[in-house]
């Protein structure tokens, strides 16, 4: 693989408009490119490992931020939440929440809870 041309996942807080897109966009397509690779090639150990990585990105929830609020054709209804983020500092402050508020941090606190309950119903 060519180090050179691989793009980064670096992403400047600056501004939203001062994101690169199409580094980002080639960055994350590069990934989901080599896990289709690896499961055409059988390496299950490899596939996990690349979606552990795509999942932790934050190219790709950049990315996936762009595409709801921006992208959308529902991008101004608002969710189950009743949020909209249409101005590009709210996309920012949404893109720091949700860095803060990490799916695997949560996915093992619920794992600890559900072995304490287990532990003290014995």
């Amino acid at each position: 693989m060519n180090t050179s041309l691989r793009a980064s996942a670096h992403v400047s807080h600056k501004g939203w408009y001062s994101i690169n897109w199409n580094t980002i966009q080639q960055y994350v397509t590069k990934l989901r490119q080599r896990i289709y690779r690896a499961e055409q090639q059988n390496q299950r150990r490899r596939v996990r490992k690349l979606q552990r990585l795509l999942l932790r990105s934050k190219a790709n929830l950049l990315l996936s931020i762009r595409r709801v609020t921006q992208q959308n054709t529902g991008k101004q209804t608002p969710g189950v939440d009743g949020y909209t983020a249409s101005k590009p500092s709210e996309r920012i402050k949404l893109y720091q929440q949700l860095l803060k508020r990490n799916i695997f941090s949560i996915a093992q606190s619920q794992r600890n809870e559900r072995l304490s309950l287990r532990r003290m119903g014995n």
